[in-house]
């Protein structure tokens, strides 16, 4: 035995490939970091770390971080950031990696928003005023503050911070009411106005509040670092703990009277309707006559019982142009609209209400029409007809030319539609006597309606048969035609007695004159076939032609031939059969 056969071979043990860690968690810190943890995976050596902005999507590039375990006792976990300027989600998974390099499938997806935590909010001044209306130069000043961390009381403002100004409905007994913030529905933007009042650490801002509508009403500051997915509720002094349930006594409280030397409404103004599209309507209106107008507001309502609510940005001062484009609209619905004119006192003027139905949005389809055989000519949509909007299209015979592989019996056409039309189209070949009909030709053809919707590509008809007479075959043709040959036409339709065509000797050169073959006809009513034969044999090497027109077909009153069908045939030689005789 050799020694390489006394030799023991060593193999490495094979590792098993390392599952995908799980347990993934991610924590978002104070100061715009993300934390990531997670539960251990066997015979993991490191772990990598993903990071994306597509939720789901991870590509190597994505790849962000590589954690080595250089210990079992190391605790998993990865800290991301901190993230500069904006706010942005972003969506994580981590693998594992055996030692041979092996890595594993994703762990389980989380997600983060990285934001600045607001340490401290307050509503600062004033803490509560009254305000009687009449004039509508006078706004209040209304202040709140925020303190964050190592990012207010500098110069400019924090660029994540969105600042709101609320109020809502206040009872007699503050003190002993709970409020929920969460409710109110007013809410406007506040702009930042520089440092801190109550702290130079503070970040202060304003909003300049114009007091409309009578009443009794809490107020006070919204902030978020979130874009709006949190929001930091304050009082008078600092962060609620619960924002729906908060002491009436700790917030604002503003108190507006009438006037009382104004209570006559201004007098209306009128609107009208300038434009519309498909997510657009377009507004006019003529001026109040009332002097002290002070605004319009602009009203929108899906319902024409209801006043509806403001629509955003609608409010128009007196000097500005009385007119105003709705914007970000749904195609094809119907919305309702009022003008509120306003004056100096807040007295309030609907005008008349207008209904705007936007346009449907246009689809765009291909219509391929199938043909009867032996179609002729050019094939039309003469009319289209909407029968969810009880509309018809104009009626013109040579309307919209279609397409047509005559051999294919196929006709196509692209055509451009509004959304949610129902229609139903009418086809011909150009005039009234040649629209479409139904299998036999002699009944009106019922083209089946269809609903126009979003994302159709392809519409597919069928026209069974036209409602004129047609020669679809005729026989016989070409050259060497036997002189005892009968000549047939089959028609498109049933036809009544007495159908007829003309069959004419054009001599043995084809040249004429022409004279009028005698014979007789007999119709095959299940075939549709007509067939002339002649009082005597055509002659041999002869030449002639067929004229079939002018036919009427059994409808009452009669619909006559449009297409007229001539063609031209030649016989041969007579053929005579002699008896075959043994020797």
């Amino acid at each position: 035995m050799s020694e390489s056969a006394d030799a023991v071979i060593q193999q490495s043990p094979q590792l098993a490939a390392p599952q995908p860690p799980t347990g993934l968690v991610a924590t978002e810190l104070p100061d715009k970091r993300i934390r990531l943890t997670w539960q251990r995976s066997s015979n993991a050596v490191q772990y990598r770390i993903y990071r994306s902005l597509v939720q789901g999507s991870y590509q190597p590039a994505d790849h962000i971080f590589t954690f080595n375990v250089t210990s079992p006792f190391l605790d998993l976990l990865y800290t991301d950031g901190p993230f500069g300027a904006g706010l942005r989600t972003y969506y994580y998974v981590v693998t594992a990696v055996n030692a041979v390099g092996e890595e594993s499938g994703f762990s389980n997806e989380v997600s983060g928003l990285p934001h600045y935590a607001i340490a401290w909010a307050g509503t600062i001044l004033p803490y509560n005023f009254t305000y009687t209306l009449g004039d509508p130069t006078l706004f209040r000043l209304i202040y709140g503050e925020i303190f964050i961390w190592n990012r207010t009381g500098v110069d400019g403002p924090e660029p994540d911070v969105w600042a709101q100004f609320g109020f809502g409905p206040a009872g007699i007994d503050p003190s002993s009411e709970l409020v929920d913030l969460t409710q109110w529905t007013n809410w406007q933007d506040a702009e930042y106005s520089g440092l801190g009042i109550w702290s130079s650490a503070n970040s202060r801002y304003q909003i300049s509040f114009l007091p409309e509508i009578p009443g009794r009403y809490y107020y006070t500051y919204r902030f978020s670092t979130t874009n709006g997915r949190n929001w930091v509720y304050p009082d008078t002094n600092s962060i609620v703990p619960d924002p729906t349930r908060v002491v009436g006594s700790s917030l604002g409280l503003m108190v507006i009277n009438s006037n009382p030397a104004d209570t006559q409404p201004p007098d209306p103004p009128v609107l009208s309707i300038t434009d519309i599209t498909e997510t657009t309507v377009s507004l006019a209106w003529t001026a109040s006559p009332s002097p002290d107008i002070y605004a319009y507001d602009v009203y929108r309502s899906s319902s024409p019982a209801e006043l509806g609510q403001p629509v955003k940005g609608g409010r128009l001062l007196a000097s500005a142009p009385r007119e105003f484009t709705d914007t970000g609209l749904i195609a094809n619905t119907s919305y309702y609209y009022r003008i509120v004119a306003l004056d100096a006192s807040f007295n309030a003027a609907h005008s008349n209400q207008v209904e705007a139905r936007t346009l449907a949005s246009p689809v765009t389809f291909t219509l391929n029409v199938t043909i009867p055989a032996n179609t002729p000519g050019t094939v039309y949509i003469n009319r289209a007809y909407d029968s969810l909007h009880h509309q018809f299209g104009d009626l013109d015979w040579t309307g919209i030319p279609l397409n047509c592989d005559f051999p294919a019996r196929l006709c196509t056409v692209e055509l451009t539609i509004q959304e949610n039309a129902v229609l139903t189209f009418n086809f011909s070949r150009g005039s009234e006597a040649t629209i479409q009909t139904q299998f036999d030709g002699n009944g009106p053809a019922i083209d089946p309606s269809f609903a126009v919707e979003k994302g159709m590509t392809v519409v597919n008809r069928i026209i069974a048969n036209w409602d004129d007479p047609l020669v679809t075959a005729y026989s016989p043709q070409g050259s060497g035609n036997s002189p005892y040959t009968g000549i047939s036409v089959t028609w498109n339709q049933a036809m009544p007695p007495g159908t007829t065509f003309t069959v004419l000797d054009l001599g043995s050169d084809g040249l004429g004159p022409e004279v009028e073959v005698p014979g007789d006809f007999s119709y095959d009513q299940v075939n549709r076939i007509l067939v002339f034969r002649p009082t005597l044999h055509l002659n041999p090497n002869w030449h002639y032609q067929v004229v079939v027109k002018d036919m009427p077909d059994l409808k009452e009153p009669p619909v006559y031939q449009q297409v007229e069908t001539v063609w031209n045939f030649t016989t041969g030689n007579f053929l005579i059969y002699l008896p075959l005789v043994a020797r």
